[in-house]
């Protein structure tokens, strides 16, 4: 039974622990302490969080019985719509076939043309000496970067500019609504929130409806986004409709910046306070690439440096608590769970672990090539039939920009390690080091 479940210390009447949310970290580090199957309250509604690698990925292996819904995903869906990343199981399996042409590897090369055309003038923009934002630069390099493997050729050249400055209005925009009533988020969400997320659904309905008019000129001559979307056929000769498309180019947009940049930006403030891995890394950006740009086929040839971002993902995973609601009457854990019941789990608390990772506070990119870890501990892609689709795509694409700024850059820390900051995902508030160009760059 639910009853003999350890509830989380800290909750206030009506609230829960609705506050202790708003500074999730010291909450989560004490989760695993109190057992397997811990119970958070959010206002009054009772949420449990799976703590044990073992039983999360008992639950993301049955999407059937645990499906995705609960506070997280029903608010996510206000902005992101029903794409894959919210759908239902019963959905999702149809729609993940006919979504997985856009992440193909043969179009991993066309891809990686536009990641580089899109990251290196921004990248050599930079100043030696210069005390740069790695936040703001980062975010600024993946959305140019995500708007165009996208859709830039099927939106006009204002709106893909407006597009840079809406997407992040809308990211500090969603944890105040997911923390405010229903009732009261009327008044929460503000005018400037509502007229972005506007532009960026107008932008992406555009982009749909000239994906079916042959005659508009695209950037590249193999199918864009849109038009794979628009293509995608299941055996039965149904495809995806318009609003669907709709919604999975705004999921995978606002998926793919956000926590690209997220990722990116931990990555570059663990590597100016551990000056030798920055080092190392470097080392492998020069042997690999010399003085050419990277491809998609560079991904693999970067070992290192894909640790490095493994190791960040441990760290800091872009999403720290995710929901799921069950679908039936089920056990886990040996805890009766009945149907309708939220659980969760935290790759943040997962991640931290000292029982799964020694020393979990340290950043050890090596211990990605010397140990192996149980399935359900690493979870920042998620796992089972809904491991994320865009993986691959995501993971070369942190590979190359970090491999591009590497290859060019030193950088030293100002200040202290970065400290978290409220939101959605677990993002820093600053990330400010000093510039160095690196000899012969």
């Amino acid at each position: 039974m639910t009853s003999d479940v350890a509830t989380a210390p800290g909750d206030l009447p009506l609230v829960g622990h609705a506050l202790r949310l708003l500074r999730p970290w010291s909450l989560l580090h004490s989760l695993r302490a109190h057992g397997d199957l811990v119970r958070l309250k959010v206002g009054t509604l009772p949420i449990y969080v799976v703590c044990a690698p073992h039983l999360v990925q008992e639950m993301l292996v049955h999407d059937d019985v645990y499906d995705r819904g609960g506070a997280v995903f029903d608010q996510v869906r206000t902005v992101m719509g029903d794409g894959l990343i919210t759908c239902a199981h019963a959905r999702h399996r149809r729609n993940r076939r006919l979504v997985q042409p856009v992440f193909a590897r043969s179009r991993m090369p066309g891809y990686s043309r536009l990641m580089v055309a899109h990251s290196a003038p921004l990248i050599s923009s930079w100043q030696d000496g210069q005390v740069l934002d790695a936040r703001t630069a980062l975010h600024a390099i993946i959305r140019r970067q995500t708007t165009a493997t996208l859709f830039s050729s099927r939106i006009s050249p204002e709106q893909f500019e407006q597009l840079q400055e809406d997407v992040s209005t809308i990211a500090t925009g969603w944890l105040r609504q997911l923390i405010t009533p229903a009732r009261l988020r009327r008044f929460t969400v503000g005018a400037e929130w509502k007229r972005a997320s506007s532009r960026v659904h107008q932008a992406i309905e555009d982009s749909v409806t000239l994906a079916g008019k042959p005659s508009c000129p695209v950037a590249h001559a193999e199918q864009d986004v849109p038009e794979l979307l628009l293509a995608a056929r299941d055996a039965d000769g149904s495809g995806l409709g318009p609003e669907q498309i709709h919604d999975e180019l705004i999921s995978m947009y606002l998926a793919g910046v956000e926590s690209s940049s997220t990722v990116l930006s931990w990555t570059v403030d663990l590597l100016a306070h551990h000056p030798e891995i920055q080092r190392r890394a470097a080392e492998e950006a020069d042997r690999v690439l010399g003085d050419r740009d990277p491809t998609g086929e560079d991904v693999d040839r970067m070992p290192y440096i894909t640790h490095v971002l493994h190791e960040s993902l441990r760290v800091h995973p872009p999403t720290w608590l995710l929901t799921r609601v069950t679908t039936r009457d089920t056990t886990l854990g040996g805890h009766h769970l009945p149907a309708g019941t939220n659980v969760a789990y935290s790759a943040y608390q997962l991640g931290r672990d000292p029982a799964v990772f020694p020393d979990p506070t340290r950043f050890d990119p090596d211990r990605w090539a010397a140990e192996s870890f149980p399935r359900g501990a690493f979870v920042p892609w998620g796992g089972g039939p809904r491991l994320c689709i865009g993986m691959q795509f995501s993971l070369a694409e942190m590979v190359i920009v970090l491999s591009q700024v590497l290859r060019t850059w030193r950088w030293t820390a100002v200040g202290e390690p970065a400290r978290a900051r409220i939101s959605m995902l677990h993002m820093p508030k600053a990330v400010r080091v000093r510039l160095e160009r690196r000899v012969g760059s």
